[in-house]
């Protein structure tokens, strides 16, 4: 049978070539139809000599849609290799290793893993280059990759049901390793963009490279080891397994989209100084906080609770991403991969998704300097407090899948993260402190340095602590959310159940880490610090929209007092003029106060009439232009 179907082709090519070398009319009717194009295909197969004498007379003459051509040709031999199939000898086991040196001149493969090379293909240090037997008997030898390479790895995703492989890639520096998606390796383009990384391949030998691919997987498929990997850290399984990167016992996290992940979830020094400078930490208020909010982030998944945000915010100087931001942090890892807010959207968008079940910081909130960044951090912030990543497209263009994620995000910065036009859910989710100190300034050096020898101490002790006293943290959380509800009643929900989550946390890290029993461990904080912080917290009123856009008008005035005519003195005022300011009476233009509720966010037509319902404005109407009349103390 197979020499019947090699005659085939040789009869078959032979007919081949002669209709090319006939071919005189080079029109687009002549080297489009089906005959030539069919000739071409089986030649550009079995004996690319003449193919490529014909497709050279081709590009003489310009009439030729050469585009046309090559992609018809392409479809036409796809069609030959399904009909007549490939063929090759019985394949042999080749390990690479010094002792091949005659044959290879290769080193060993990583892990001393052994892999069978089809036989067609050589390998040795100046690249992979495949014998092709062509039918009348000629050898033609191809190159496959201009250094060798071999798949050491497959990476199956068990969250995405993606795969990846892992390959090795030998260069005068030793093996170095490429890791990408498998689809990558199936397409020529995607194959030829892994150059950048070191694979040598180029756009001439990229279909060869696939076939290379595809035939030593298809010999290797029990030889080459499976890996499981993870795109989602966090608890599975009802809460009972906690995928902790950078890997566990028969996973790895898969972090691609962002390897700082791996690097941040380490561990060094010594657990007893670590626990030793949280005793220096914890009698300052919102670092404490801060602390709790960290340790909490693991568990109020499973106690319901929804996504927060603790933004501690005051002057340059006062302790904040030394109390705020690099101990709580440290808990889990190293802090110094702690984003800022020059990061780009996207990115703190991943790093967020990336922190399922694990507190999630963003540093210097100032960096926030114009409209375009405010825009983007408003909707970061949704992100967070919704904890579903943004819709997107994928490569292939379909639609992505939609990433859920839970987490407590720590911000500072000199500036507060919401503003006037902020809606009321971001106000909810989001707890705005200030703080001109949140540790003493040789405490906060001292933090610093400390932190950069000393973390990722207790961080897989904390999931496991949660893990075995799940009850305890329940039980903690119920009676700290009474309590506190019933001293601030008028605070919003979602803020009482953050500090009650913040301070469960803290309760149970310092009965089961400090051995504190823990009674007192709630009295010490009902009695100190929880005081403090719930006189910060803002009542349910403060976050509706007629109370921003009062707050927003009052900062107006205020900010823009040269633009408003007081006392009737045309001599100070700086044109435009906004209003007028007559002791206790203060006026705002309509046209002026609309544009730039306008600007801020709000609906103008529909805040006014709010306003004016509640007396804050009044219509104040004369013969030279339509003004409001602000009701200053009317709070």
């Amino acid at each position: 049978m197979r020499d019947l179907k090699y005659k085939m082709i040789e009869a078959n090519l032979q007919q081949a070539i002669e209709l090319l070398n006939k071919v005189e009319d080079f029109s687009n009717q002549t080297i489009l139809s089906k005959d030539i194009l069919n000739a071409a295909a089986l030649c550009k197969i079995y004996d690319e000599l003449a193919f490529a004498d014909f497709k050279a007379k081709c590009k003489s003459h310009k009439e030729v849609a050469l585009t046309l051509f090559n992609e018809a040709v392409r479809k036409y031999t796809s069609r030959i290799r399904r009909e007549f199939g490939r063929f090759e000898e019985n394949s042999k086991v080749i390990k690479l290793n010094p002792a091949n040196e005659d044959i290879f001149n290769l080193p060993s493969l990583p892990n001393g893993l052994e892999l069978i090379i089809p036989s067609a293909y050589t390998c040795s240090t100046r690249g992979i280059v495949v014998d092709k037997v062509l039918v009348n008997g000629s050898h033609m030898t191809k190159f496959v990759a201009y250094s060798p390479f071999f798949i050491v790895e497959r990476l199956k995703n068990i969250d995405d049901k993606t795969e990846k492989f892992k390959v090795a890639v030998y260069s005068s520096e030793g093996w170095h390793f490429i890791t990408a998606d498998r689809y990558d390796f199936s397409e020529e383009h995607r194959l030829v963009s892994l150059s950048r990384y070191g694979l040598s391949v180029d756009s001439v030998i990229a279909r060869e490279t696939i076939i290379y691919i595809s035939e030593l997987l298809r010999h290797n498929l029990d030889r080459i080891p499976v890996t499981k990997i993870v795109s989602k850290i966090g608890w599975r399984n009802e809460f009972s397994d906690f995928i902790y990167p950078p890997s566990g016992k028969d996973y790895i996290v898969d972090t691609s989209e962002n390897d700082e992940i791996n690097l941040m979830y380490q561990t060094r020094g010594s657990r007893q100084k670590w626990l030793a400078h949280y005793d220096k930490i914890k009698n300052h208020p919102h670092a404490r906080l801060a602390f709790g909010a960290a340790l909490a982030a693991s568990f109020i998944e499973i106690i319901g609770m929804r996504n927060m945000t603790l933004c501690i915010w005051g002057k340059s100087g006062g302790g904040k991403t030394a109390g705020a931001i690099k101990f709580p942090m440290s808990i889990y890892g190293d802090p110094k991969y702690v984003p800022t807010f020059n990061s780009t959207f996207n990115s703190l968008e991943r790093r967020a998704v990336s922190s399922n079940n694990l507190p999630f910081a963003v540093d210097e909130l100032q960096n926030i300097t114009n409209q375009f960044q405010r825009d983007n951090i408003d909707k970061f912030a949704h992100i967070i407090g919704e904890g579903v990543s943004k819709g997107r497209t994928a490569r292939s263009g379909e639609l992505e899948t939609l990433k859920r994620f839970s987490t407590i995000a720590l911000i500072t910065g000199e500036q507060p993260l919401t503003g006037f036009n902020s809606d009321q859910g971001k106000k909810r989710r989001t707890i705005e402190l200030h703080c001109s100190e949140v540790l003493p300034r040789e405490l906060a050096d001292e933090t610093h340095e400390f932190v950069n020898d000393n973390y990722g101490l207790i961080g897989r002790e904390w999931v496991d602590t949660i893990k075995d006293h799940i009850n305890d943290i329940k039980s903690t959380y119920k009676f700290l959310k009474k309590d506190f509800k019933d001293k601030r009643p008028e605070a919003i929900p979602d803020h009482i159940n953050f500090l009650a989550a913040a301070y469960t946390a803290d309760v149970i890290f310092n009965v089961y880490f400090r051995n504190v029993n823990i009674n007192i461990a709630i009295k010490e904080l009902q009695e100190s610090h929880t005081v403090k912080i719930l006189k910060e917290l803002v009542g349910e009123s403060d976050t509706s929209n007629s109370h921003r856009a009062k707050e927003f008008i009052k900062e107006f005035i205020s900010s823009r007092r040269k633009h408003f005519l007081i006392n009737n003195d045309l001599i100070k005022v700086q044109d435009p003029i906004f209003g007028t300011i007559k002791g206790d009476h203060i006026t705002v233009y309509q046209y002026k106060l609309k544009s730039e509720l306008k600007r801020a966010g709000f609906s103008p037509e529909k805040i006014i009439n709010e306003l004016i319902h509640e007396g804050f404005l009044e219509s104040d109407t004369d013969n030279i232009a339509n003004r409001y009349k602000v009701n200053w103390k009317n709070r």
